[in-house]
């Protein structure tokens, strides 16, 4: 009887705490309250290109500038989606030989 009663009492304990596990949501959607800009981010949108072995771009505002992602996310692979990005130079060889490659550090959802 005791044998049946501590493993009822496991059970409940397992079902009870798995059941109420509720993690902590992560967002790739901008902060209203934080200031990108000064931040070191830049505003942009995503740009679907037509060119062989190229895909996704990122329009930048200023200047009219853009920037050739390592990779985007599945997540941010919608034309003319707004983003704030916040990006590194590098040296490597282009895809799309239409801007400048990059290293996304961060991304998010304008």
């Amino acid at each position: 009887m005791k044998k049946y009663f501590l493993l009822s009492l496991f059970s409940f304990t397992l079902i009870a705490f798995s059941c109420h596990h509720v993690k902590e949501a992560v967002t790739d959607k901008a902060d209203p309250k934080y200031d990108y800009a000064a931040n070191g981010y830049a505003k942009g949108f995503v740009t679907e290109v037509q060119l062989d072995g190229c895909k996704w771009m990122i329009q930048l505002d200023s200047a009219g500038k853009r920037i050739e992602p390592d990779e985007i996310a599945p997540g941010f692979q919608k034309d003319s989606l707004l983003v704030w990005v916040k990006y590194t130079p590098v040296e490597r060889m282009s895809i799309c030989m239409a801007g400048q490659t990059v290293n996304i550090i961060d991304i998010r959802k304008r």
